[in-house]
């Protein structure tokens, strides 16, 4: 039935978040290869074969011929290109580490074996670029995931108080024992609805007995009027949205706060919330309705004010010196 369509829907949402998590996740340990040489002991993310265009196996005169004319074609005296200089230094650092057979074994060694790279540079990379974009997707996925899977406990609560709502109208519980004034409400209309469908509504109306709330026809009455019921009519039937579930809710409450701290407030909810919070629950709850128009008028969510409106008023927290 209806559930059983909500939790495959709340299981595809999963899994395609899982999906999105494993590209997610591919996408750093690709970008993780191309760390040659993060800390710029040498030439940094381009291969110093590639700055000077040569192969990997090239010998010392290859590597000579190819740096002087790249020097000569990026010198800053004879190219006015604006990142000539930048690569000029560049061409000038591949030669110095190619041209050192020390250096360039060196070099080689640490292209085989990244590791020792690490050992003797540090960590220090891995935990500037590539942490960052684990972890923020990391928390990102499980705040995706948990909100997956409030929403559909949001929809299963809901679920729950409806068919629990449909238990209580069927039964028609006097006021005494559980019942509303809305629930008889209900109770009346699904019962002329069903009398109705029956057709014989004018001969049975007189009928006293409580037989028909056994009928499988008037609990489908029931549940067809309990539909049209909203979250106006009653809060716990709202259906839930993604804007309900926790990680937004709360994202949404915190970022109100920060722009109470940052400009004030700015709607009148917002106002009445700081004054509120200023005087405390007691207090507020208990101001009439032109008291709380005269806390509005007199700017009462500004400390200062509050404080002159709380001395007339016998309520001061400061002492009078």
């Amino acid at each position: 039935g209806h559930h059983g369509q909500s939790v495959t829907t709340t299981m595809r949402f999963t899994l395609v978040l899982l999906a999105a998590a494993a590209v997610a996740l591919m996408a750093p340990a690709v970008s993780a290869k191309k760390m040659l040489d993060p800390h710029g002991i040498f030439c940094g993310q381009t291969l110093c074969y590639d700055v000077l265009q040569v192969e990997k196996g090239a010998n010392d005169s290859e590597i000579k011929k190819n740096y002087r004319r790249l020097a000569r074609s990026l010198h800053p005296d004879k190219n006015p290109d604006k990142d000539a200089k930048a690569k000029f230094n560049a061409v000038s650092k591949a030669y110095q580490v190619l041209s050192n057979e020390e250096e360039r074994a060196k070099y080689d060694s640490y292209l085989q074996d990244p590791t020792e790279y690490i050992k003797k540079y540090g960590h220090h990379f891995f935990k500037t670029q590539a942490a960052p974009t684990d972890v923020t997707i990391v928390i990102v996925l499980i705040l995706a995931i948990f909100s997956g899977i409030h929403y559909a406990v949001l929809v299963h609560q809901r679920e729950t108080y409806f068919k629990m709502l449909v238990a209580v109208v069927v039964e028609d519980k006097p006021l005494s024992s559980g019942g509303t004034e809305e629930t008889q409400a209900l109770h009346k209309a699904a019962k002329d609805k069903f009398l109705a469908a029956k057709g014989d509504a004018s001969k049975k109306a007189p009928k006293k007995g409580s037989g028909y709330k056994k009928e499988a026809a008037f609990k489908t009455a029931v549940e067809e009027v309990c539909a049209e019921l909203t979250g106006w009519d009653d809060p716990n039937l709202a259906t839930p949205t993604v804007w309900d579930t926790f990680v937004i809710s709360v994202s949404k409450a915190l970022f109100t706060e920060l722009m109470l701290k940052v400009s004030g407030p700015t709607t009148d909810d917002q106002k009445e919330l700081v004054i509120s919070r200023l005087l405390g629950d007691d207090v507020f709850y208990d101001l009439k309705a032109d008291e709380l128009k005269e806390l509005m008028e007199r700017e009462c969510w500004k400390a200062d004010k509050m404080e002159e409106w709380k001395k007339e008023n016998g309520l001061s927290d400061k002492k009078e010196d």
